[in-house]
Protein backbone atom coordinates (compact mmCIF):
# COMPACT_ATOMS: atom_id res chain seq x y z
CA UNK A 1 0.00 0.00 0.00
CA UNK A 2 1.53 3.52 -1.12
CA UNK A 3 1.70 6.78 1.36
CA UNK A 4 0.05 9.23 0.60
CA UNK A 5 2.62 12.47 0.33
CA UNK A 6 2.26 14.45 3.38
CA UNK A 7 1.39 18.18 3.06
CA UNK A 8 3.00 20.28 4.40
CA UNK A 9 4.31 23.89 4.10
CA UNK A 10 7.19 22.73 1.57
CA UNK A 11 4.95 20.50 -0.22
CA UNK A 12 2.09 23.21 -0.26
CA UNK A 13 5.06 25.83 -1.60
CA UNK A 14 6.36 22.95 -4.37
CA UNK A 15 2.91 22.32 -5.72
CA UNK A 16 2.10 26.02 -5.78
CA UNK A 17 4.83 26.88 -7.75
CA UNK A 18 4.10 23.92 -10.42
CA UNK A 19 0.50 25.34 -10.52
CA UNK A 20 2.04 28.83 -11.27
CA UNK A 21 4.43 27.66 -14.45
CA UNK A 22 0.88 26.33 -15.85
CA UNK A 23 -1.12 29.45 -14.49
CA UNK A 24 1.07 32.24 -14.62
CA UNK A 25 -1.92 34.61 -14.09
CA UNK A 26 -2.29 32.74 -10.52
CA UNK A 27 -1.38 34.14 -7.58
CA UNK A 28 1.23 31.88 -5.94
CA UNK A 29 -0.76 32.83 -2.85
CA UNK A 30 -3.63 32.33 -3.76
CA UNK A 31 -3.04 28.78 -5.30
CA UNK A 32 -1.30 27.74 -1.50
CA UNK A 33 -4.50 28.67 0.29
CA UNK A 34 -6.52 26.86 -2.30
CA UNK A 35 -3.98 23.68 -1.76
CA UNK A 36 -4.18 23.86 1.36
CA UNK A 37 -8.02 24.10 2.42
CA UNK A 38 -8.37 20.96 -0.76
CA UNK A 39 -5.54 18.93 0.86
CA UNK A 40 -7.38 18.72 4.42
CA UNK A 41 -9.94 17.31 3.09
CA UNK A 42 -8.21 14.93 -0.02
CA UNK A 43 -4.76 15.08 0.52
CA UNK A 44 -1.51 15.93 -1.17
CA UNK A 45 -1.71 13.83 -4.42
CA UNK A 46 -5.39 13.89 -5.15
CA UNK A 47 -5.15 17.86 -4.63
CA UNK A 48 -2.33 18.24 -7.13
CA UNK A 49 -4.36 16.22 -9.64
CA UNK A 50 -7.67 18.49 -9.20
CA UNK A 51 -5.55 21.59 -9.43
CA UNK A 52 -3.32 20.80 -12.48
CA UNK A 53 -7.17 20.16 -14.47
CA UNK A 54 -8.36 23.48 -12.85
CA UNK A 55 -5.40 24.92 -13.85
CA UNK A 56 -5.57 23.46 -17.62
CA UNK A 57 -8.56 25.12 -17.92
CA UNK A 58 -8.84 28.42 -19.20
CA UNK A 59 -11.73 29.16 -18.15
CA UNK A 60 -10.95 28.78 -14.77
CA UNK A 61 -9.83 32.23 -13.97
CA UNK A 62 -8.56 32.15 -10.50
CA UNK A 63 -7.40 29.67 -7.91
CA UNK A 64 -10.57 29.08 -6.68
CA UNK A 65 -11.66 27.04 -9.39
CA UNK A 66 -9.40 24.20 -7.41
CA UNK A 67 -12.12 23.20 -5.59
CA UNK A 68 -14.70 23.18 -8.29
CA UNK A 69 -15.91 19.63 -8.12
CA UNK A 70 -15.71 18.82 -12.03
CA UNK A 71 -12.21 18.71 -11.08
CA UNK A 72 -12.19 16.27 -8.49
CA UNK A 73 -13.63 13.31 -10.29
CA UNK A 74 -14.91 9.95 -8.32
CA UNK A 75 -11.83 8.34 -8.26
CA UNK A 76 -9.66 11.11 -6.61
CA UNK A 77 -12.30 13.12 -4.55
CA UNK A 78 -13.92 9.86 -2.78
CA UNK A 79 -13.60 6.93 -0.91
CA UNK A 80 -16.16 3.71 -0.37
CA UNK A 81 -17.55 5.93 2.72
CA UNK A 82 -18.35 8.81 0.75
CA UNK A 83 -20.90 6.66 -0.94
CA UNK A 84 -23.99 8.53 -2.18
CA UNK A 85 -22.76 11.87 -0.54
CA UNK A 86 -21.17 14.87 -1.71
CA UNK A 87 -19.94 17.93 -0.46
CA UNK A 88 -21.49 21.45 -1.17
CA UNK A 89 -20.09 23.60 -3.12
CA UNK A 90 -20.40 26.46 -1.37
CA UNK A 91 -20.06 25.42 2.15
CA UNK A 92 -18.37 22.41 2.15
CA UNK A 93 -20.60 20.34 4.10
CA UNK A 94 -21.25 16.63 3.25
CA UNK A 95 -25.11 15.73 2.73
CA UNK A 96 -26.68 13.04 1.12
CA UNK A 97 -27.22 13.50 -2.75
CA UNK A 98 -30.29 13.49 -2.85
CA UNK A 99 -30.49 16.60 -0.47
CA UNK A 100 -28.47 18.63 -2.87
CA UNK A 101 -28.62 20.37 -6.21
CA UNK A 102 -26.23 19.77 -9.20
CA UNK A 103 -25.19 23.63 -10.43
CA UNK A 104 -23.03 23.83 -13.08
CA UNK A 105 -20.24 24.34 -10.31
CA UNK A 106 -21.09 21.50 -8.16
CA UNK A 107 -23.94 20.33 -5.76
CA UNK A 108 -25.02 22.68 -3.30
CA UNK A 109 -27.44 22.31 -0.25
CA UNK A 110 -29.19 25.81 -0.48
CA UNK A 111 -27.10 27.08 2.35
CA UNK A 112 -26.44 30.41 0.10
CA UNK A 113 -29.44 32.58 -1.48
CA UNK A 114 -26.97 33.77 -4.22
CA UNK A 115 -28.95 35.39 -7.39
CA UNK A 116 -25.83 34.85 -9.47
CA UNK A 117 -22.15 33.33 -8.60
CA UNK A 118 -19.68 34.86 -10.71
CA UNK A 119 -17.24 32.22 -12.46
CA UNK A 120 -13.54 32.44 -10.65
Amino acid sequence: MMMQPKFDQDTGQDLARIIHRVRPDWDVRGVLAQLGTAAGRHGAGATLTAALRAASDRDARTPGAILFEKYWTPDIAMTEHDAGYRRCCECFTKHPVQDLTRTEHGWECGCTNQPERTQP
